[in-house]
């Protein structure tokens, strides 16, 4: 069986790491359609929030990357990779 994705290419079902969508269905979120997992796609919303929330107030204090990764003690390409949204390399893990 052929299924469609988000970028409108056709893969076979056993594409790893594509989720299949069922294009009659809602999601409740981005985070939803892409990730079968509820618990990974609740992981995923909170980290996009909280990047996003982050870059926003970067923004809005007009703060320069340096400034901001001398603030948050963090190194400048950290905070470009907040900047750009790379998802992927950030958690939410507590100590």
């Amino acid at each position: 069986m052929v299924s469609q994705l988000c970028d409108g290419k056709s893969r076979k079902d056993e594409a790893p790491g594509f989720a299949i969508l069922d294009e009659n269905k809602v999601y409740a979120s981005v985070w939803d359609a892409i990730e079968p997992d509820p618990v990974e796609a609740e992981n995923l919303k909170l980290r996009s929030s909280l990047m996003l929330a982050l870059t926003r107030h970067i923004k809005n204090e007009g703060l320069t990357q340096a400034q901001a990764a001398h603030l948050l003690g963090v190194t400048q390409p950290r905070i470009s990779n907040l900047i750009h949204g790379k998802i992927d390399l950030f958690g939410l893990d507590l100590w």
